[in-house]
């Protein structure tokens, strides 16, 4: 089990560089600070649930990002080849072309948004090792905050919902809560679809420009 005592972060408010103005609170990106060597459990048992996850099928190859052996640079190939293949192939043959077509988007508030409840519904439906799905489920309770800004902090507080942004398994655990909601089984035989933790890329090849948005939207 995950000790309550490391449950409780001080959360640190940094202002994001290049922003024009700092009065919107998204110009800010908030860190929890957390128990060093809590830190160090979460880094080993986050390792042990990236390999079991893809296992279990709770995550999928196409999820970059908290998995090993990949990086943003696997995104970034994955995503501009086929399109590149694509482009190569209307110049060097007599076939007709597919026109590839890239949408790209990411999940506002990604950690904020999991819900401890559901992200163990989850691990359980996924038939996840009871002992990794309790693990989770301590880790995400009982949880409290310092909030800091500016020098000052406030008294920690409890909180309910979310992942603590810059702990080493927040990371993998949002990786099995959007499986769930990227997933879908019939995707179009043309499309690739990557996602690196919160961003998502998608294209899809087809024979006309207007299909392929068709298939976006679907």
């Amino acid at each position: 089990m995950h000790p309550p005592e490391w449950n409780t972060a001080n959360c640190v408010v940094i202002p994001k560089p290049g922003k024009k103005s700092y009065s919107h609170p998204k110009s800010y990106r908030p860190i929890s600070l957390q128990s060093c060597i809590g830190n160090l459990l979460e880094s080993i048992v986050a390792k042990q649930l990236s390999r079991t996850a893809l296992i279990c099928g709770a995550t999928h190859t196409s999820q970059i990002g908290a998995q090993p052996d990949n990086s943003a640079i696997d995104v970034l190939l994955r995503t501009i080849t086929p399109i590149a293949n694509s482009i190569s192939k209307k110049k060097t043959t007599n076939q007709k072309p597919t026109r590839p077509v890239a949408l790209t988007h990411d999940i506002e508030g990604a950690f904020n948004q999991v819900h401890p409840s559901t992200l163990e519904e989850i691990m359980y439906q996924r038939r996840m090792p009871l002992y990794l799905t309790n693990w989770v489920a301590a880790f995400n309770t009982g949880r409290k905050m310092a909030f800091g800004f500016d020098r000052q902090s406030e008294p920690p507080q409890p909180y309910h919902c979310g992942l603590p942004q810059g702990s080493p398994i927040s990371p993998i655990l949002f990786l099995i809560y959007s499986n769930t909601m990227l997933e879908k089984e019939d995707y179009h035989t043309d499309a690739i679809n990557i996602s690196y933790v919160d961003d998502i890329s998608m294209v899809q090849l087809s024979q006309t420009i207007s299909e392929a948005n068709r298939h976006l939207e679907e």
